[in-house]
């Protein structure tokens, strides 16, 4: 279609082949030669220029957005950083041989001098936070509490010895949290006695209390070997299903009725870590996903979660899918562009240096920082229909019905979107007044109330819709000064439905 062709490829050939002995002809790879269309797949990378003003096919409310644009990133790290991970988990998998080694003989011959020699020699203290998590585990997989004092012991003097950082040593603690679940499946009794390794370092003071109390209390739902298998095996057949049939609906109504947020990390984890070695059709079915259900049926901090905990594996699940670096950075950024995760997270995220995790934050940072990133990201797995243009589709209804004020035909168009997408259609309803007529602000909220009323769109989607609004009411005031009296006209409308 020429509209979004630049205006370099629109230039008019007057010459034939006689000019160029390769013109149009076939090259190496089945492109062709100066002058042709490349091979087939080459115009998905084609980084397409602006619509032309000047175009009779332009359409002056696009410019509200980039939505115009086709998508043009090349998610595939560049070769350097490929290579610079690549190196990173060949070093990291030659340091945990070493270390666990090392470990092994410590328990067998509680030989200090020994043991700090050979990480001295092993020389990579860019991976220290992995020594304590080792060792914890290697002592609970022993099963026994007469560990317990020797290990505690040798964590403080790695701690007040600066081997260990106090940075490394709480994102080691964090790692053995965040591998409770399996861990309880091997032994029953791991929640019971990382507990007592956890007091054992606040009382030695290796360990803040308040990181302490925090991973205690978030891990208590974790400790139950029989649940914890229960809701994986739920998980895994339910993400097969919706792999299957497409169903977000049905998918979303697994969830809710499994009734335990705190696992909903279970849920992010096992989605995107699943797909990685699938097509880009699981891919972009787990992103809309995300997208969709996040501050609705999944909890923000779970989601949130569920990626740390990806970030803390990215060197088991790089074994079975030698592009982690690629996939889940692009799920990360995809995340973020859909608002399935605030950008603060890559700022809070624990991950440090020497983590394969921080290689996989550094590149999401590189691939946010694509010009046009928000449009480009949200086709990151292909051509399905995106998050970005389900937006633009609430948005274009919006506006029709603005000027159609039909009613009917806007709630046909609502309903066929995701019924947990509809949040969006609130905040955007609202969103869109904020800068309009009075006459066109009673037009949203009669359409709000209509959908509301006939069960459209449930109270729970609407207070959702309403909540995300407030959240941003403040910066929105700088656009829109009145934009705080046209909400509060919305939630009194709107406070019965």
């Amino acid at each position: 279609m020429s509209t979004f062709r630049s205006q370099l490829r629109d230039k008019p050939r007057h010459s034939s082949a006689a000019q160029s002995p390769n013109m149009g002809g076939a090259r190496k790879g089945g492109a062709g030669g100066k002058g042709s269309w490349g091979k087939p797949g080459d115009e998905l990378k084609y980084v397409y220029d602006r619509l032309d003003k000047d175009d009779p096919m332009y359409d002056p409310m696009d410019a509200e957005d980039d939505s115009y644009l086709l998508v043009a990133v090349d998610p595939e790290p560049e070769p350097a950083a490929r290579r610079k991970f690549a190196a990173s988990l060949e070093e990291f998998a030659r340091f945990k041989k070493a270390l666990g080694e090392a470990v092994e003989e410590w328990f067998d011959s509680d030989d200090l001098p020994e043991l700090l020699k050979n990480l001295e020699e092993i020389d990579m203290i860019v991976f220290h936070q992995e020594i304590p998590s080792v060792i914890v585990r290697r002592a609970i997989t022993k099963g026994s509490d007469k560990f317990a004092d020797k290990v505690d012991g040798l964590l403080m003097y790695l701690h007040k010895n600066g081997v260990v950082t106090p940075q490394q040593m709480e994102q080691s603690f964090r790692h053995l949290f965040d591998r409770l679940p399996d861990m309880v499946l091997d032994e029953p009794k791991a929640f019971e006695q990382l507990k007592r390794y956890v007091k054992l370092a606040t009382t030695g003071e290796y360990l803040d209390q308040v990181v302490a109390d925090n991973l205690v209390t978030g891990a208590k739902a974790m400790s139950d070997k029989e649940v914890v298998k229960r809701v994986k095996a739920e998980v895994k057949a339910a993400l097969l299903e919706y792999y299957e049939s497409e169903d977000l609906s049905e998918f979303a109504r697994i969830i809710g009725e499994q009734k335990a947020p705190h696992f909903h990390h279970e849920w992010v984890k096992q989605a995107v870590s699943t797909s990685l070695d699938r097509s880009d059709r699981e891919r972009e079915l787990v992103s809309v996903m995300l997208a969709s259900l996040a501050h609705n049926t999944l909890q923000a901090v779970e989601i949130e979660k569920g990626f740390q905990i990806l970030l803390g594996r990215v060197e088991d699940l790089a074994v079975d899918v030698p592009k982690v670096l690629q996939y889940l950075s692009c799920f990360l950024a995809r995340a973020i562009v859909d608002e399935a995760l605030p950008p603060a997270f890559l700022a809070r995220v624990s991950v440090v240096k020497g983590d394969m995790g921080y290689e996989i934050v550094q590149q999401t940072e590189s691939l946010l920082k694509t010009s046009h990133a928000h449009v480009r990201l949200a086709k990151v797995w292909g051509t399905r229909r995106s998050v970005v243009e389900m937006k633009k589709a609430v948005r274009d209804l919006i506006k029709e019905y603005f000027n159609s004020s039909d009613a009917s035909e806007a709630a046909r168009c609502v309903k066929e979107l995701p019924a947990s997408f509809y949040h969006e259609v609130v905040k955007r309803v609202v969103m869109l007044s904020l800068d309009r007529k009075d006459s066109e602000a009673d037009l949203a909220i009669a359409l709000l109330t209509t959908l509301s009323g006939n069960g459209t769109i449930s109270a729970q989607q609407l207070r959702l819709g309403l909540a995300r609004i407030e959240a941003e009411l403040d910066d929105r005031v700088l656009d829109s000064p009145n934009a705080k009296n046209v909400f509060a006209r919305f939630v009194k409308a709107l406070k019965n439905e």
